[in-house]
């Protein structure tokens, strides 16, 4: 009689096991998984007439001979560093993802390029969309204006950045100038918290939206490089053309021929 007992016992056990078992991977079966984003364009800037706001000031307008070929929408994050001996905010690094429409949702359905930055201060905009245009455009900043609509003083300045080096065929190949307009956010925190709230070289991430201007011709052979602190920051890189370089070394043949007699 005990051991029939024990037998309905395990019986049941083994039956409540397997129960949970199927109820388990039933539930598993169920659960959706993530699906692959698949990309919405498969092309790098689908509007091609210039918008006609907001108005772009005369200072980082591009000049004569230049196209606009497309804009894109850019969100993203700007990480600042603090300078305490000068009293300053310098701009680290910029990272965003890019889209063709502004009524678009920023997820990687709709990424088309990233935007990055080099240790030199230059940017980086790159395709995401392999397998139909694979093109790299790298920039550098020769102005810009305090945003128009920054009363808070909280957007970042508008720009204008001249095209450096262009990589493989694509929207971005034939790029000469971008202008950037519309930042929302973005600038440094108020100069007065470097030193105060913030430690020398102690870091601060800011997000922030802009939109992108992109304007087709040839790559400019002469810019200046403006490096002047403002309220994106100062821009910690040095811009040698090659005027300068070939000054810098003819003095120092001179340097050293003076030096040797």
């Amino acid at each position: 009689m005990n051991f029939n007992k024990f037998q309905l016992s395990s019986n049941i056990m083994t039956i409540c096991f397997l129960f949970l078992l199927l109820t388990a991977e039933l539930v598993m079966s169920q659960t959706p998984t993530a699906p692959v984003a698949e990309k919405v364009d498969t092309t790098v800037g689908i509007t091609k007439v210039e918008p006609t706001t907001p108005s772009i000031p005369s200072e980082i307008k591009v000049p004569d001979g230049y196209t606009f070929s497309f804009v894109l929408y850019g969100d993203g994050t700007i990480v600042y560093t603090c300078v305490v001996a000068s009293t300053r905010w310098d701009l680290t690094s910029v990272n965003a993802n890019l889209i063709n429409r502004d009524d678009s949702h920023f997820d990687p359905a709709f990424y088309v390029a990233t935007l990055s930055s080099n240790t030199d201060g230059t940017l980086i905009f790159k395709s995401v969309l392999a397998k139909h245009d694979n093109s790299t455009l790298t920039v550098k900043r020769d102005t810009k204006v305090t945003s128009p609509n920054n009363s808070s003083k909280l957007n970042a300045d508008w720009e204008r950045y001249a095209a450096v080096k262009t990589e493989s065929g694509g929207s971005f190949s034939d790029i000469g100038y971008v202008v950037v307009v519309d930042t929302n956010s973005g600038a440094p925190r108020a100069v007065s918290q470097c030193g105060n709230n913030f430690q020398d070289g102690g870091t601060d991430t800011t997000p922030f939206t802009a939109t992108y201007y992109f304007y087709s011709g040839a790559i400019p052979s002469t810019t200046t490089t403006d490096n002047s602190p403002n309220n994106s920051g100062t821009m910690n890189s040095i811009f040698i053309g090659n005027t300068q370089l070939g000054l810098i070394l003819i003095i120092g043949f001179i340097t050293i021929g003076v030096v040797s007699f």
